[in-house]
């Protein structure tokens, strides 16, 4: 599984002004879909298939639980923390050393009684498989996992 990703640097004004963009983009096509007609318009049937699965907003939402994330300096958000940990596992800071940095590592909640994992592999196991079925959050979980957290 190939997982593909964007990192761009922007500004915070830069990123407010994203954010309303789309916001307005999603207000307009969600009010395009309720009051216009666009088989009418001229749009084939994949087309219109495109138009509702963009205005549903997932991306939208996916950029937003980022940029929160990202305000806070952490890459998992604390909404991502609680999805995981429901699911017996969660994204941790492994602590480095004066040698090594730390690091992102996908482990199985320790603290749920009774563990929903026999063990960390076991976990990473389901993070991955997860991610392989096209899950957005496990797939962000496997492309943190192992990367340096400072």
């Amino acid at each position: 599984m190939k997982l593909d990703f964007i990192t761009v640097t922007l500004t915070c004004s830069q990123w407010a002004d994203l954010e309303r963009l789309l916001d307005r983009g999603h207000d307009d096509l969600s009010h395009y879909l309720e009051n216009g007609d666009p088989k009418e318009d001229g749009f084939d049937p994949e087309e219109v298939a495109e138009l509702d699965r963009l205005s549903q907003g997932v991306a939208t939402a996916d950029l937003t639980r980022q940029l929160v994330a990202a305000r806070y300096k952490s890459p998992w958000s604390d909404d991502d923390a609680a999805v995981a940990s429901k699911e017996g596992w969660n994204l941790f800071r492994a602590e480095g050393s004066e040698l090594t940095a730390s690091f992102w590592d996908i482990e199985r909640e320790d603290d749920q009684e009774p563990a929903v994992f026999r063990d960390d592999t076991e976990a990473l196991r389901h993070v991955y498989d997860k991610a392989s079925a096209g899950s957005e959050l496990h797939r962000r979980a496997l492309a943190l996992h192992m990367t340096i957290a400072d």
